[in-house]
């Protein structure tokens, strides 16, 4: 009896153990993808940026891009894809100052996030969220709170964000982030001039 109780409490830890290493690798797998997609973003950009600033060099340049990737690596590469790499990575490029000796904003400069926390689905539907501070607000809750697509789904439709008490300040919520985690570039800006106006010291 002993031995077959040994047996059951052997088994359990060892699928203990193997459900918690496949957890970590599609976690590894999906923040590898996302951050593959803001790197791709950003080519997209800078290309365009040192490209002919006109509308027909974008289309060609998106079509040139989709055929010949989907070629390569099959699916996944389409225009519309392409685009929502290049919008992600305009939405969720931060500031940073240049400087740590001086408390202007004057000079600053694009740069990605440490890490995405997040699935690509939940970017996709972060991404269509105007309010950049409550786009910021879900992002955080569903990192916090391990919220499935489904479940950052139902919690924007119950307007959350909107329904917050009044006596709470949304943006206070924020500062308490790591400011790596903050992503939206606008409420970062104002986050800078907050804590350097009243000599608070970022943490990351």
């Amino acid at each position: 009896m002993s031995e077959g109780l040994t047996n059951e409490q052997l088994l359990k830890n060892i699928s203990a153990l193997f459900e918690n290493a496949r957890n970590k690798m599609v976690i590894a797998v999906n923040q590898t993808m996302v951050l593959t997609y803001f790197e791709i973003g950003r080519m997209i950009v800078e290309d365009e940026q040192h490209g002919e600033r006109r509308a027909e060099y974008g289309k060609e340049q998106l079509k040139f891009l989709s055929e010949n990737l989907t070629k390569k690596f099959g699916k996944g590469f389409s225009e519309t894809n392409l685009k929502q790499m290049r919008q992600f990575f305009l939405s969720y490029s931060i500031c940073q100052t240049l400087s740590d000796e001086s408390e202007s904003l004057d000079t600053i400069q694009q740069s990605p996030l440490a890490t995405f926390n997040l699935s690509w689905s939940h970017y996709l539907k972060l991404m269509r969220i105007k309010d950049q501070n409550e786009r910021s607000f879900y992002e955080i809750e569903s990192y916090k709170n391990n919220w499935s697509l489904r479940q950052l789904q139902r919690q924007y439709d119950s307007a959350l964000y909107a329904r917050l008490p009044l006596s709470k300040n949304k943006a206070g919520l924020l500062y308490n982030i790591p400011y790596l985690r903050i992503t939206s570039r606008f409420l970062q800006v104002n986050i800078l001039k907050h804590c350097q106006a009243n000599k608070i010291l970022l943490t990351c």
